[in-house]
């Protein structure tokens, strides 16, 4: 399903899984935040800043995140 997100990454600043399994997130070579969003927001820290605003959608399998 690694193509579902394929064209919403060409206009992402970053991708970070938060939790997953960690063999299937290496897989195409993306970082994974170990276990809570807060994490993640820590690792994009040099793209969002110190304080993002973040829309968040709960849908799996497809979900859009605007972090500005």
């Amino acid at each position: 399903m690694w193509y579902w997100g394929a064209h919403g990454r060409d206009y992402a600043g970053d991708v970070i899984f938060v939790g997953g399994d960690p063999k299937s997130v290496r897989a195409p070579g993306l970082p994974r935040a170990p276990s809570s969003l807060r994490d993640a927001l820590e690792m994009a820290k040099d793209t969002v800043g110190s304080s993002p605003s973040i829309t968040y959608f709960h849908a799996p399998p497809i979900t859009i995140a605007d972090v500005t």
